[in-house]
């Protein structure tokens, strides 16, 4: 919700009545996006129009936003380290007090968290302290997050078959009760199949100056590929956008598409 400029209220009526048949939206940076200013009225429009709402944060403002979390699909809750110390020398805030407060204000309103963390070679060993954190919280599922960064598919797969980080999660995994709700990560390379990228087919990501793109992990929205406010829904079939699907869903993908880790179908 910030990038190309933060994304109004009006912004997102427009977008609404362009795909009135759109129910599923992710409010999401980059940026915080509840430093938005209308955040609280996208929220209560979209909520109105019995919209399904996700939403990415770091949790440290949540405590000040009067909002039916209750009615969110899911609070994804990005927490960068379970103590404070370690949560200031990543972040460089001393903000881990507010990220609990929010979190507990969310919890009393009944909200749904899933609660991820970034983990690989270098704080695999937290991983244990990581889900116990995650588990002292009602209705949520710990997300461990592989920390892959590849620059090619060959990278790729040779972090997803990383044994030594493979063994660690599996070691953690048999400990974990099973009455905690966890979303383990899959160590396998995913294999090519023919068709391509799902989020290309399903996904619109707009920017605040309304410029669209069909990710939001690889390009990020940009002029050439269309504008919802001066398209309206046209943009979902314009040339540029369609042009770009059959690159992704082609043998000659961008090459942010090349290392993503998201599956083919």
């Amino acid at each position: 919700m910030a990038g190309g400029g933060d994304i109004g209220i009006e912004l997102v009526d427009k977008i609404r009545v362009s795909f009135p048949k759109l129910k599923q939206w992710c409010l999401a940076g980059p940026g915080e996006p509840t430093l938005n200013k209308d955040y609280g009225a996208i929220v209560r429009s979209l909520l109105e129009a019995d919209c399904r709402i996700n939403t990415v944060t770091n949790g440290t403002r949540l405590s000040k936003l009067d909002l039916p979390w209750d009615k969110f699909m899911n609070l994804n809750i990005s927490v960068n380290e379970v103590e404070a110390e370690e949560h200031r020398e990543i972040t460089g805030k001393d903000s881990f007090s507010q990220l609990e407060e929010g979190i507990k204000s969310v919890v009393k309103k009944d909200a749904r968290l899933l609660m991820t963390f970034v983990v690989g070679l270098g704080n695999v060993e937290r991983l244990e302290d990581y889900l116990r954190y995650a588990g002292q919280w009602p209705r949520t599922t710990a997300v461990p997050i592989l920390a892959l960064t590849p620059q090619s598919e060959a990278d790729k797969s040779s972090l997803l078959e990383s044994e030594e980080l493979q063994e660690a999660f599996a070691a953690v995994k048999a400990k974990t009760p099973e009455s905690q709700s966890v979303a383990w990560p899959r160590f396998r390379a995913i294999p090519k199949r023919k068709g391509g990228c799902g989020m290309s087919r399903d996904v619109l990501v707009v920017n605040g100056k309304g410029e669209v793109a069909v990710c939001c992990r690889g390009a990020g929205p940009r002029s050439e590929l269309g504008n919802v406010l001066d398209e309206g829904r046209a943009v979902w079939k314009n040339k540029a956008l369609s042009a770009f699907r059959k690159r992704v869903w082609s043998n000659k993908k961008p090459i942010k598409c090349r290392a993503c880790p998201e599956p083919e179908i």
